[in-house]
């Protein structure tokens, strides 16, 4: 019975703690993203950020994602498959590679999909609950 209370206690601290690391990750990068610090994430702050962001990935500066490219993309898509199915979602003309406006276009819509009113900024409520609904950590 006391290692079956022990157990339970554990699990229940170990989810708390991932739970605390997950809305820490969130609010570290929602500030990151939030260049003016207003509080909220406008879509000229998202664009900027993927551009950004695609510059850190394209490792060889060839200004295209490509399978090469995964290793630079493990920061934030620990699994390879993850990042091979983002390169097939992004590669909106169909050539086996991302360019930087696709990469953006491919953004966009999520930040669309998670600018629940639509004004053209996210919230960080708007932020939480796209994170569940994308399934994301």
């Amino acid at each position: 019975m006391r290692i079956s209370i022990l157990i339970a206690t554990a699990t229940v601290a170990l989810l708390a703690t991932q739970a605390h690391a997950q809305t820490i990750d969130l609010l570290s990068g929602f500030a990151r993203l939030d260049l003016n610090h207003d509080g909220v994430i406008t879509r000229d702050e998202f664009i900027a950020s993927r551009h950004s962001r695609f510059q850190a990935l394209d490792r060889n500066g060839d200004r295209f994602l490509t399978v090469a490219d995964i290793p630079a993309m493990a920061s934030f898509m620990p699994q390879a498959s993850e990042a091979r199915a983002m390169l097939a979602r992004c590669d909106l003309d169909h050539d086996g590679r991302v360019s930087e406006a696709e990469f953006v276009a491919c953004s966009l819509a999520m930040f669309d999909g998670a600018d629940l009113n639509h004004d053209g900024a996210l919230t960080l409520s708007e932020a939480r609950l796209a994170r569940r609904l994308f399934n994301r950590p």
